[in-house]
């Protein structure tokens, strides 16, 4: 059955403007959940609260890309557009240079004693390598674009004006959709070894609010 509203069937932008709400409410839904678990009291779950801190800011890092996305590719004005892409590419900028520090010593040391399996552990570094790769590959005129026209760093007007020519909306968004899927990757793995670390098993009959994605 086609969904409608109160004047007929919905249109496509509709139809996307509907599945964009409906994802950000799931993901606010993980990060509710995941900060329920992250309150439990037993001292024994300290040291594993750090990967659900990390988790969440994946999630908050894919769900601002996706909103950001999605508003340059509705933006009614070239100005919009730009604007937006702007913000969008400063974000991923900030998502590529804080995750090596999201995933650094501790989380990886509270990785390191969970006992999990030798392919999954592989496909964590991988996800994480892949996502290296997208910084040393992109990372330059990300942060150009977020340094001269997001930030406003250089405020010399001749030159902010020529940096804004320089931005190119679409390949932004294309950026964001490449640096979404190595997100949801790896949200997608931590997830995966959070069911099968045989250390957190007594903390899941414990917490019944756990619901992972």
């Amino acid at each position: 059955m086609n969904e409608q509203n109160n004047e007929g069937p919905l249109t496509a932008k509709e139809r996307a403007q509907n599945a964009i709400l409906a994802y950000e409410e799931e993901c606010i839904e993980i990060i509710t959940s995941n900060r329920a678990i992250v309150l439990h009291k037993d001292p024994a779950f300290n040291q594993y609260r750090l990967l659900f801190d990390a988790i969440d800011l994946c999630v908050v890092y894919d769900l601002d890309i996706t909103l950001l996305r999605n508003q340059v590719k509705c933006a009614e004005t070239k100005w919009r557009a730009n604007l937006n892409a702007r913000l969008l590419a400063m974000t991923i900028w900030e998502c590529v240079d804080d995750l090596p520090a999201i995933f650094g010593r501790e989380v990886r040391g509270a990785l390191a004693d969970l006992t999990i399996s030798h392919n999954l552990r592989t496909e964590l570094d991988e996800t994480l390598r892949d996502i290296n790769i997208f910084k040393r590959t992109h990372g330059s005129s990300l942060k150009a674009i977020r340094d001269f026209t997001a930030a406003h760093r250089d405020q010399r007007v001749d030159r902010l004006l020529a940096a804004l020519q320089e931005v190119r909306p679409m390949d932004v968004v294309d950026l964001a959709r490449s640096l979404r899927l190595l997100l949801q990757a790896l949200h997608k793995t931590m997830i995966t070894v959070l069911r099968e670390a045989k250390q957190l098993i007594p903390f899941w009959h414990a917490t019944r609010s756990f619901k992972p994605s």
